[in-house]
């Protein structure tokens, strides 16, 4: 009897492949966790523990939101303050 591979590892396989590709510096993480399958990580910049989905990019620094919001280049920060 064959045995049949599971639709599910095969998405994440193509995720995985896809997020590759892409070059990024950082890849944004958050500290809850919706899904039965997100891995649990650390952020970066200040260790706290966060949730992502099981094919993360493993080229890129993982960032909480916290972090993300202190390292915004000056120029979107004063966009932000004038909203």
């Amino acid at each position: 009897m064959e045995k049949m591979k599971s639709p599910v590892k095969s998405q994440y396989k193509q995720a995985r492949k896809d997020i590759e590709k892409a070059k990024m510096d950082y890849y944004l993480v958050q500290e809850n966790s919706f899904f039965d399958d997100d891995v649990e990580i650390k952020c970066s910049k200040c260790g706290k523990k966060c949730f992502c989905r099981p094919y993360y990019p493993r080229n890129a620094k993982i960032i909480c939101v916290e972090c993300l919001g202190k390292t915004q280049p000056e120029e979107v920060q004063e966009r932000q303050k004038c909203m």
